[in-house]
Parts: structure tokens; sequence; C-alpha cells
């Protein structure tokens, strides 16, 4: 009887655990995590490392997933004067914008390659891609200045206003009427999606009205422009990078079913019957037959493309102007002429 009892006590322990196991189709849902954790760990660092490079034309790099580098060129500050050839003491505009350029050398203003690449026994992508777009950020030096850049300049002789100009006198110099003020170009007119500008993040576009009370020759620092000493404005332009991943089809590694197939087990079936001998150490044993599933880990069938979201990689900023005449400089010239040459100092 207490044989009994201690068998009945068996059986029913080891039911309890059996239906504490996952099911066999669980169990390959389950196997589905590790590889799609790796490919949310793709999309939410999509670079792996980045680097700005400042030498000519200024652009960003961006390591992928895949080993290859991802770039994009930084746009250059460009800017605008009216009238052009101002005077001192009469106020004038100055509208600051950016262009995008291409690399040396590429023809192109952006690289963005796609390739393969496989995580054993993790996650498996087709035609991986690193997206990069840079967003202008607003700077605070005014209180509504939403423009990317923060200018240095000559602050003794020369100022500059986003709202109304007050001369020493206390008298309005109001530029409107007088001048047409310019309108400076933003990189994201380009018809290139990678250089946006984003509500409440930013201009790259701004238009100063300024004011000087003594000619460019009187410069403490001058710049040299149509072969003239000039006022040098020097703009810092922040901007974010952000990039994207972008897939055209990928496989997880996970447990899959594979066959069924007939085993031995000792003792006898629930009708009390043996049909078979079951390997019980060195010995055979009475058994009876029961079927079994085979699991085997493999790939998935390829799941559809996709993308993630864009995700913030790091701010940059440059100072690279480009001049009229092609060339780089890290400053913008401003040339302000007396409205009586001869005391103009040669």
């Amino acid at each position: 009887m207490k044989q009994k009892m201690r068998f009945l006590v068996f059986i029913v322990i080891v039911t309890l655990l059996l239906g504490t196991l996952p099911s066999g189709s669980v169990q390959a849902g389950n196997n589905h995590d590790p590889g799609d954790a790796k490919l949310a760990q793709i999309k939410n660092n999509p670079c792996v490392s980045g680097r700005l490079y400042e030498e000519g034309v200024p652009y960003f790099t961006c390591q992928g997933w895949t080993g290859a580098d991802s770039w994009i060129t930084v746009p250059l500050t460009t800017w605008e004067i009216s009238p052009d050839y101002p005077l001192v003491g009469v106020p004038f505009y100055i509208g600051l914008g950016s262009v995008p350029a291409f690399r040396q050398g590429t023809g192109s203003a952006y690289s963005f390659n796609r390739e393969n690449v496989t995580f054993p026994s993790l996650v498996d992508i087709r035609g991986l891609k690193t997206e990069i777009r840079l967003v202008p950020i607003k700077q605070s030096t005014f209180p509504d200045w939403d423009y990317n850049g923060v200018l240095e300049y000559d602050y003794s002789t020369i100022g500059y206003g986003y709202g109304d100009l007050i001369n020493y006198l206390g008298d309005e110099l109001d530029p409107d009427g007088i001048y047409v003020p310019p309108e400076p170009e933003s990189a994201s007119v380009y018809g290139i999606p990678y250089y946006p500008v984003l509500s409440d993040w930013g201009d790259d576009t701004l238009v100063l009205r300024a004011y000087a009370t003594m000619s460019s020759y009187h410069a403490a620092s001058p710049s040299s422009y149509r072969s003239e000493p000039a006022y040098r404005i020097e703009i810092a332009s922040h901007r974010q990078v952000q990039a994207r991943v972008s897939w055209d089809s990928y496989r997880v590694w996970e447990r899959q079913f594979s066959h069924n197939k007939t085993v031995c087990r000792p003792g006898p079936n629930n009708a009390g019957n043996f049909d078979c001998l079951a390997p019980v150490g060195n010995w055979y044993e009475p058994g009876h037959s029961v079927t079994i599933p085979v699991y085997v880990y493999d790939w998935s069938a390829p799941r559809p493309a996709g993308s993630g979201d864009w995700v913030t990689v790091m701010p940059i900023n440059t100072s690279s102007v480009i001049w009229p005449d092609g060339t780089l400089h890290d400053h913008v010239p401003i040339l302000v002429y007396q409205s009586q040459p001869i005391l103009q100092e040669p």
C-alpha cells in the first residue's frame, strides 16, 4: 500500500512539473527574442561610431553595423549684403544662409552604403543601410533667435540686430524702404532630404540689420576681401546628427519543428500492452512506442523590409564659409565704406 501511495505521489509531481514546461510552439516563439533584440539594438544605435572631418568641405562619417561607413557633407555658410557697398552711418542688411556641397573627389553630398550582414545564431539582415541627416539647432544668443549659428565680430565699431536698430542718438535706423532685404537660401531647399529644417529645432538662415560707426579700414583684426580690409564675422554653425537604419529583409535564428520520430519507452502503454524493447542502461526492458517531435535551430523565413526611427547621434559645429569665388574660409568679410572717400584712410 505504501509503495502504491509513493508511486501516485510521484506521478502527481511529474504531472505538475510537465504542466509548467512551455509547449514546443511557445519555445519556438521565445527563441525569436535574441534575433529581434539584436535588430532592436541596431535600430536604436544606428551609428556604431561617428566622426566629423573638417579639412576642406566638412563631412561626418557614421560607421554602421556592416562595418562600412556612411557619410554626409555639412552645409557651408553663405552671405549676401544689401546694398552691395554699405556706408558708414547708414544701416544695411546682411543675409546668412547655407548650401550643400560635394565632398572632394566624389561628386556627391552624401553616400549611404547598403550591405548584407549576419550575426551568427541571432539575425541575418539583407540590404542594411545607415542614413544620416543634419538638422539645424537653434541658438539662444538672442531671445527669439532660431538661427543655428553663433557670431563673433568686432563689437567696438559695427553692430548687428535681429529687430529694430537704434543709433547713438536714440533714433531708429530702419533700412526698410531704402534697400530690399536679402533672401538667403537654406540647404533644405536644394532637393536633398537629409538637410531638413524641422519644426521647433532651428533655422539655417538669418537676416541681420547692421550699422557701422567706422569703415572696415578701422577693423581691429581685418580680413582681406576685394583687396581691401574688411570686418570679420566668424560663424559657428550648429547641427544635430541623426541616423537611422533600413533593410530589404531579415531572418532570425529560431527553434523550428523538423519531424516526428518514434521511440520506445519502458513499461506498458495506457492499455497495458508492450510493443517494443526499450534500452535501459546496458539492458532492454519491455516497453511501448510513442511519437515525439524533433526540433532544430535554423533561419526563419525572410521577413519584410523596414526601417527604424531617426535617432540622435551627436551635435556638431563647423565654421566653413564659401566665398563667391568658391574658396572656403572660416569667416564672412564685410566691407563698409565712408560716404566721403577723400576721408578714407589709404
